[in-house]
């Protein structure tokens, strides 16, 4: 039965009484007697108590019984090695997403200095790659008049590069005797005036994408090769960033259910049950017994 409702004794009394021992103070063993009272009447007690409307009591708690104990006890070392487990899980998840968070950081300033150089190339193809004029020769002479003379100058240009454009520039009194010029060559003479001195120049010129044709064909395969570069880094990337949000989601997961086993943990070592778990046992002891 149930009774001394002045000094419970835990939910154990509700469905089995023990005795105590009485140099302790306490009330004295229960009779041969009220250890015969039915089961099933004792059922019939719990489950009316389990039909009452549940009213809000606050934080009201149950003292556990030693069965009970001994029970969460067992449970306790389990969990401890459990929490102990996915602890350790945690650790190696939380590295493995710094090492690929690593690679990312190092991957993107890898993209970046690639994503400088292709720009910079680009450049230079734009102003290499024109009909921009660039000087690739030049004659001048500069002397002074000689008495009672005409003073008579050859000169020759040669150019590695298909010329283009010729400038040519005398003074006054200066003439050309003679001036040829073919794709790679110009040449000619020149005569002083009489008692005059000479100023003469010649400058020969090509296009900026034939003087750097070379140039040009090297920087396009450059070129080719960094953005092909730069694609398989964007692969990679997002790659690693798939295992990244992989691992932090890991890493959600393990401290959610760490926190549970926690959770779990102190409700275990507490000597008190809250109303709802003590709710629960008590089902579960009359489930048992059936």
């Amino acid at each position: 039965g149930i009774r001394d409702l002045v000094r419970s004794r835990g939910l154990g009394d509700v469905y089995k009484r023990k005795g105590i021992n009485a140099e302790y103070g306490d009330s004295k063993p229960y009779s041969e007697e009220e250890r015969q009272i039915s089961l099933d009447a004792r059922r019939g007690i719990l489950n009316k108590i389990l039909e009452f409307h549940e009213v809000p009591i606050g934080d009201l708690k149950f003292a556990k019984t030693k069965e009970m104990k001994e029970e969460d006890m067992n449970q306790v070392f389990q969990l401890h090695g459990q929490i102990k487990g996915y602890a350790d899980k945690l650790v190696e998840t939380q590295k493995l997403k710094e090492q690929v968070s690593e690679i990312i950081i190092s991957k993107k300033q890898v993209a970046s200095n690639i994503n400088i150089e292709i720009n910079k190339i680009r450049d230079q193809l734009l102003d290499w790659d024109s009909e921009q004029l660039v000087q690739v020769g030049a004659w001048s002479k500069h002397t002074g008049w000689k008495l009672f003379q005409k003073q008579l100058f050859d000169f020759k240009l040669t150019s590695s590069y298909e010329i283009k454009h010729i400038y040519k520039n005398k003074i006054e009194s200066a003439t050309w005797d003679k001036f040829e010029a073919d794709k790679y060559t110009v040449k000619g003479q020149l005569r002083s005036g009489f008692n005059r001195g000479m100023q003469a120049e010649v400058v020969i010129y090509t296009h900026k994408k034939v003087r750097y044709a070379n140039e040009i064909i090297e920087a396009r395969n450059r070129l080719h090769n960094l953005i092909g570069q730069q694609e398989s880094i964007s692969v990679y990337l997002e790659e690693y960033k798939q295992q990244e949000q992989t691992y932090s989601e890991s890493i959600q997961d393990l401290e959610q259910y760490i926190d549970k086993l926690k959770e779990t943990l102190n409700e275990l070592s507490s000597d008190y049950l809250p109303l709802h778990e003590a709710k629960r046992r008590l089902e579960e002891k009359l489930t048992w017994k059936k």
